[in-house]
């Protein structure tokens, strides 16, 4: 006979055998019953990590800690047809979600001109800019707070010839998550240090072109101040009289 376990154990965040991927802790009956796969043991082993991976366009996202690919993946999609898939929240309670972008990359042009790309259409006005080129690494926050609705976000990629491809982690966050932003911010850095960068900053190519987006970063226990520098001389390179960045101390 089994010991008995609390339900305290199931339904939290764990991590699968793969560093690349995590997924919600479920009994192995629960797992199958949503769809999901099991990439790992959770609960002491009473449990399974369970991750869940769509790829066919026009499907709905129901479950936390879902990957959303494209069909071919890990090479690229070519199609002139947009793909979309809609992000329904598990609950009123959910405010935000977290795009985590293990790989991602349509093309973009030297000027910053996209050609394939990802936009997002949330239940706020508050939607995350447009975005192509090399996302991989990068993260995103959407605001879906709407006062308790249900309403759904809806993310469409176009990927016209040579295509692009798209493995993109969705999480969804509650009103007290730990890992909630602070209203407006697109991405949301925590620690006492690390690196961040612009979008599609990977590719080598100019800044994408008419891009807006707020980065904030937690002020961690007992700091007072923060200080950037660059990486290395290649990293930073701004046009025009740097009027077009500002720092906000909130």
């Amino acid at each position: 006979m089994k010991p008995q376990i609390s339900n305290s154990l199931f339904v939290s965040p764990c991590q699968g055998t793969s560093p690349t991927e995590s997924g919600t802790c479920f009994t192995s009956p629960e797992c199958a019953n949503k769809g999901g796969s099991s990439i790992g043991n959770c609960a002491s082993g009473f449990g399974v990590c369970c991750t869940f991976r769509i790829s066919e366009c026009g499907s709905t996202i129901r479950e936390n800690c879902t990957y959303v690919r494209n069909a071919d993946n890990p090479t690229n999609t070519v199609s002139t047809t947009p793909c979309t898939f809609s992000i329904q929240p598990l609950s009123a309670d959910i405010v935000q979600l977290r795009l985590d972008f293990v790989d991602f990359e349509t093309v973009k042009a030297a000027g910053g001109a996209c050609t394939g790309t990802l936009a997002i259409d949330g239940p706020t006005a508050r939607e995350p800019p447009t975005v192509c080129g090399d996302m991989s690494g990068q993260h995103i926050y959407v605001h879906t707070d709407t006062r308790n609705s249900l309403q759904a976000t809806t993310l469409t990629f176009t990927t016209p010839n040579p295509g692009g491809r798209w493995n993109i982690k969705i999480a969804q966050i509650g009103t007290f998550d730990l890992s909630r932003a602070p209203d407006g911010c697109t991405q949301y850095f925590t620690g006492s240090a690390g690196t961040f960068s612009s979008f599609s900053f990977g590719d080598n190519a100019n800044v994408q072109q008419a891009l807006s987006y707020q980065i904030c970063f937690r002020r961690e226990v007992g700091a007072c101040s923060i200080s950037y520098r660059v990486v290395d001389e290649n990293s930073y390179d701004l046009s025009g009289d740097g009027t077009n960045v500002a720092v906000i101390d909130t």
